[in-house]
């Protein structure tokens, strides 16, 4: 653990150990989950703004394995928000869609599109947002997909 040299950042791993249905994530068991997930120390002092966030494993219909959070409905984006501790201006994740048009976005930053659906090989794949410094980032799934890691760029 310790502090980050300039050009790493802190990477949380976001796959649960779940091998069952997904359950809906509160702000705490988000919270848990980076604390567990992280490698190294972690600035993520606090989740709040959660909606349609969950926990889980969904093998039971491909061969890609664990895919880690699951965000959004049908009807509805899954969302919630970051504290950090310290001011962050780049963000990197790896992400799946859960159709090949659903959405990904941090922040003010442009929304990307995961490309690939989960049940497609090598669906998924890796996202960087840059933005401006802050301690408050907002994520948002458009419709669904999955999140298995995000590392957090200090600035």
């Amino acid at each position: 653990g310790g502090s980050t040299e300039t050009g790493s950042g802190i990477k949380y791993n976001l796959c649960s150990t779940k091998t069952s249905e997904f359950s809906e994530m509160t702000a705490d068991t988000i919270k848990a989950q980076f604390d567990a997930g992280c490698a190294g120390t972690s600035i993520v002092t606090g989740i709040s703004n959660v909606s349609k966030c969950y926990e889980g494993y969904y093998g039971s219909s491909t061969n890609y394995g664990p895919l880690g959070m699951k965000f959004g409905t049908s009807g509805a984006n899954g969302t919630f928000t970051i504290a950090t501790s310290a001011a962050v201006n780049k963000a990197v994740v790896k992400v799946t869609g859960w159709t090949a048009t659903d959405t990904f976005s941090i922040g003010g930053a442009d929304a990307q599109t995961p490309g690939v659906k989960y049940t497609e090989a090598d669906a998924e794949k890796t996202l960087t947002f840059e933005f401006s410094s802050t301690s408050s980032i907002d994520i948002t799934c458009a419709k669904r997909g999955f999140m298995s890691e995000i590392t957090l760029y200090t600035a």
